[in-house]
């Protein structure tokens, strides 16, 4: 079976395997999506529970501290009276440990360990902050007890003025048993960190010990989203350990800072539900496409047989067999195919010969055009030559200049002539050193005295080394004023036209610029085809063949073009030659 038949035949597999691959590609996407996100769901949900509670259980500390403020802020109590509402709190109240009250009216200090000195504490924070009327609450620190305490301050008021402060050490064995009690899975445990990184509670076991030590967390992925208040699940692995799946939620404490509530999961159990539901989903696609595969391949076959005998008749008949005919015996559209071949091949004698005449014709009349477009360039700088002399006759300057000028370009035409004589054989080009500001000089002062009247304005800027490339001087001259006469006729005689000469990295280039109109963006693909024109007269020949003579001589033409803001056209040699 020819190559062909089998790209066919691969085709039509493609073309059958391509949608399920796709249907089965979105799918296990969109399961592994849905799972994700089922995972992720759940374990948020957690936390956000449990930041709920921990809000909660903060919330009511303070209430707590909050009401005893209050009974103790009654004028009426004397020491004693508060003394014992106080040790009465500690008992009832199984999260306070310790209480002291300062109360500023009468001077006194009253706890419910009066052994203990306070005196220090009067200098902190935790009594400051309460006398200036806001809540405190202190970092959470282990107790010599190894049980997690904070300390929270509040404000005494009386007749809603500060007369007090009220010190209460809490005891937050409720929260670690309550993060202790959060489980998911068999790896999925729960932790507390501050603000500050510090991990204050953590339902592994294995992990008791860095609360103790108050290990430091703010370096995790997890944190860096949280704290700003983005939460979203993140996936990293700690040194040592495995990957984990942590989701986060905040914790608002009553003084606005906030703490973080994580749940961590290895990767391994949580996504073990979407490994293998991708492991089905995967598998039974690929029974699909090895059934798919099967039938492509069967009905492919039969439509490539087929195929492959017009590519052998076809063959046949390129290599001038116009007696080439097929047989298909099938009852479908490549019997008639078959059919309408050959019903070409017996008409493709006449139609050969027919574009042979037409070959013919369209051959002499580039030609034609060619010429036309090439010898147009000499008469005009001859009629110029002629307009000048019969304004002076006399003057023997212009004469001088008209025999020149004639002189020259007769060199041209004949030399045009010459090379065209010799069409069918190889290009003969002439390469030697040109020095391209005195080239362009030439070439230039022609221009100048005929257009420089009519207000075109002519900016020249050579470059000081007079850089020397190598090559046909008849070829290159045609080149360069091919684009000089499609710059002076776009401007339309009134504007300017820049002639400058350079030399970059190993590189002479010539640029020719003009302030003409521009050539359109969708025009300048094509610009350099044949007959391809942007102006109403002329055949399109000028910058075709400007390239073309170009690289017959080694070197390259770049057009760049602005529409409203002209053209500009570059011819690049090499600087060794």
């Amino acid at each position: 079976m020819k190559r062909l038949s089998y790209k066919f035949i691969r085709l039509l597999l493609i073309a059958a395997l391509i949608p399920i691959a796709i249907f089965g590609a979105i799918s296990i996407y969109s399961s592994r999506k849905v799972a994700y996100e089922r995972v992720v769901q759940g374990n948020q949900n957690v936390a956000r529970r449990a930041a709920s509670e921990i809000e909660i259980y903060l919330k009511n500390s303070v209430d707590t501290m909050k009401t005893l403020a209050d009974n103790l802020s009654n004028v009426n109590l004397n020491s004693a009276q508060k003394e014992r509402i106080i040790k009465n709190y500690v008992i009832d109240y199984g999260r306070l440990e310790e209480i002291l009250l300062v109360d500023q009216r009468t001077g006194e200090t009253i706890s419910s360990r009066p052994e203990n000195d306070f005196q220090e504490m009067l200098n902190s924070d935790e009594f400051k902050i309460p006398m200036g009327g806001r809540i405190y609450f202190s970092d959470v620190f282990i107790s010599s007890s190894l049980a997690p305490m904070m300390k929270i301050s509040v404000p005494v008021l009386h007749l809603n003025r500060v007369v007090g402060a009220l010190i209460g050490n809490f005891n937050l064995i409720d929260m670690w048993e309550l993060v202790d009690s959060i489980r998911i899975g068999d790896t999925g445990f729960a932790f507390v960190v501050t603000d500050s990184g510090r991990l204050i509670a953590h339902g592994n076991d294995n992990r008791k010990a860095d609360v103790i030590r108050g290990d430091k967390l703010s370096g995790l992925p997890l944190f860096k989203p949280v704290f700003p208040g983005e939460a979203r699940p993140v996936i990293y692995r700690e040194k040592g350990r495995a990957k984990v799946l942590s989701v986060a939620s905040e914790v608002v404490l009553p003084d606005g800072r906030k703490w973080v509530v994580a749940i961590e999961q290895s990767t391994a159990e949580a996504f073990r539900a979407v490994r293998l539901l991708t492991i089905e989903l995967a598998g039974l696609i690929l029974v699909f496409l090895v059934v798919m595969s099967l039938i492509g391949y069967l009905g492919g076959k039969r439509i490539a047989d087929p195929l492959s005998d017009l590519i052998s008749a076809t063959g046949m008949i390129a290599r001038g067999d116009l007696d080439a005919r097929v047989r298909i015996e099938s009852r479908d559209e490549l019997a008639d195919l078959g059919d309408s071949f050959n019903k070409m091949a017996e008409k493709l004698g006449d139609l050969t010969e027919e574009i042979r005449k037409k070959e013919r014709v369209a051959t002499f009349g580039r030609i034609a055009a060619g010429l036309a477009h090439d010898l147009r360039h000499p008469i005009q700088n001859i009629q110029n030559a002629t307009n000048f002399l019969n304004q002076k006759p006399d003057d023997p300057e212009i004469r001088k200049a008209f025999r020149n000028t004639v002189e020259r370009e007769f060199r041209n035409i004949n030399e045009f002539l010459d090379r065209l004589r010799n069409l069918t054989g190889p290009s003969q080009v002439q390469i030697i050193d040109i020095k391209v500001n005195g080239f362009l000089s030439e070439i230039l002062k022609i221009y100048r005295e005929d257009s420089s009247s009519q207000g075109l304005e002519w900016l020249v800027e050579f470059n000081r080394e007079d850089p020397v490339i190598r090559a046909d001087r008849f070829v290159l001259e045609r080149a360069i004023k091919n684009i000089l006469t499609n710059a002076i006729e776009a401007v339309n005689g009134k504007g300017k036209i820049k002639v400058t000469t350079g030399k970059s990295n190993n590189l002479i280039f010539m640029e020719i610029s003009d302030s003409g109109p521009g050539i359109p963006a969708e025009r300048l693909k094509s610009i350099f085809d044949d007959f391809t024109t942007t102006k109403r007269k002329g055949l399109g020949l000028g910058l075709a063949t400007a390239r073309k003579l170009v690289e017959e001589i080694g070197g390259q033409i770049e057009l760049d073009s602005q529409p409203g803001q002209g053209t500009k056209v570059m011819f690049v040699f090499p600087a060794n030659g």
